[in-house]
């Protein structure tokens, strides 16, 4: 074989040696790859084709250039390898230089070389691409494809019509005198059988399990749905491909087409309802059908498309109706879960306190005052401060109860303590405080701080102290519940 010796030529950007300002800039052009026929005497032939590296000037304009083996001028005609460096020089003295390394390239023989065929796609039917690995980069590549086809592109591809194995052959020639053929074996490999799924089937009476026949050689499966098991389970009607891969990569695929002959069904969404509400009766709709009705699972002997909600007692519910088409058999079983909250107690309303009315319910209250709602006011104590008609409604899981009995509130004036005969002392005080009535009667009282907070609020028979050494000193207000009077006073504890 025609041993060759060629080189790289590896070329180096422009430095300059002068300042930054300088304007002179050059570069060096030529051919990545020189022969050795391409050189002068005595290396080369008697006759050879001059190989040159070029000077190319890209800004200012050199007066003097000079190449480190001696040439001058814009062209060096290298003799052997290594490394050159040229000088460029223009009026003023700004300097430009360049390199340029010239190494030898190697033995363009493939054993030796990293020539070669890489190939990918070996299945019928598929686009094999090839890729040819030159020489150098200079060499023009032919292919023969074992078949009577042929390329001359480097990374041809190409699809055979028959299975077996080709003998696939890249010639590489250059102008250095390069011509040599590798060889690669291909094998092409046939598709598998079609995954034997049924073209089309019908849901009836429960969901299908989709499953190809084993296959030994079959090593992965993946269903338009994404599964990657030989077998999947549908239970609605749509268009199910299955792609199978084999021990060689080959794949092939088939269809099937599901339809559904069940009875079209369908209760509706679950929800919750107030125990006593109303409700429409569920509808199975399909006429004709056949109907089985239970709930909670107990068939409860409805036979016709029609069941009523019952909502008399509270509880959670499970509907379900079996609709079968008399024909054909299929049937479809429709479910719908519907919860029913108890209604909440009807609240009644006590007086706690002289201005405070309280309801029977301690969850879920919203108060009313003369038939208007009392935006925020859902504690299970009400604090009044006017006179009105109350009421109260309890609202729980959004079911409510029957508003309340009315409580009358009425405030009808205010005494002074001298007028109502009743008498307090000593004011200020230190610990105790007492409070006498000329009818000794119990008395209501509450004790505000001066935030209107309620810091005492008891029920105190006359003569009897009122202790109050816990309190921090201050000025409070005293108010006592005399019947239909609030009476009120400053005190002073020390």
């Amino acid at each position: 074989m025609l041993r060759l010796l060629s080189f790289t030529l590896l070329l180096f950007s422009a430095v300059y040696s002068f300042s930054q300002t300088c304007p002179l800039q050059i570069s060096l052009v030529s051919d990545t790859v020189a022969c050795l026929k391409e050189f002068p005497p005595p290396r080369g032939m008697s006759n050879p084709k001059q190989f040159s590296v070029q000077l190319k000037v890209i800004s200012g304009t050199p007066t003097s250039i000079v190449w480190s083996n001696g040439n001058v001028g814009a062209t060096l005609n290298p003799e052997v390898s290594g490394t050159y460096e040229v000088v460029a020089t223009d009026v003023t003295g700004c300097k430009a230089t360049a390199k340029v390394n010239i190494r030898q390239f190697g033995i363009p023989n493939p054993i030796y070389s990293n020539a070669g065929i890489l190939a990918k796609g070996f299945c019928l039917g598929d686009s094999i691409e090839f890729t040819g690995i030159p020489v150098a980069s200079i060499d023009k590549m032919f292919w023969m494809f074992g078949d009577g086809s042929s390329s001359s592109k480097q990374n041809p591809k190409k699809i055979y019509s028959s299975t077996g194995t080709f003998i696939t052959s890249l010639r590489l020639t250059n102008r250095c005198g390069l011509d040599t053929t590798i060889y690669k074996q291909i094998k092409i490999f046939p598709s598998p059988p079609k995954p034997n799924i049924p073209l089309s089937t019908a849901l009836c009476t429960s969901p299908i399990a989709l499953s190809p026949s084993n296959n030994s050689s079959i090593i992965s499966y993946l269903w338009s749905t994404g599964v990657k098991t030989s077998v999947i389970v549908v239970d609605k009607p749509d268009v199910y491909s299955l792609l199978i891969t084999d021990i060689n990569g080959c794949t092939s695929s088939s269809t099937t087409i599901v339809v559904d002959n069940r009875p079209s069904v369908d209760l509706g969404s679950s929800l919750t309802l107030c125990q006593f509400s109303l409700y429409p009766s569920l509808n199975a709709q399909a006429p004709g059908a056949i109907y089985l009705w239970s709930v909670n699972g107990v068939p409860n002997g409805n036979s016709t498309s029609i069941q009523a909600v019952n909502t008399s007692l509270p509880g959670d519910f499970l509907y379900s109706v079996k609709v079968v088409d008399p024909i054909t058999s299929c049937l479809r079983q429709a479910e719908k879960q519907i919860m029913v909250y108890p209604t909440p107690s009807r609240p009644t309303i006590t007086l706690k306190s002289f201005n405070t009315l309280h309801s029977s319910n301690s969850l879920g209250n919203q108060w009313y005052k003369n038939g208007n709602l009392l935006s925020g006011s859902v504690d299970q104590d009400l604090v009044v401060n006017e006179s009105g008609i109350y009421s109260v409604q309890t609202i729980l899981n959004e079911c409510k109860s029957a508003l309340s009995d009315n409580f009358e509130f009425t405030i009808t004036g205010s005494k002074d303590f001298a007028t109502a005969g009743i008498r307090v002392f000593p004011n200020p005080f230190f610990e105790s405080l007492w409070i006498e009535s000329d009818l000794n009667e119990n008395l209501q009282v509450t004790i505000l701080d001066m935030m209107g907070r309620d810091v005492i609020t008891t029920q105190t028979k006359t003569n009897e102290a009122i202790e109050m050494r816990e309190l921090p000193s201050g000025l409070y207000l005293l108010i006592v519940n005399k019947g239909p009077y609030l009476l009120s006073k400053r005190i002073v504890k020390y």
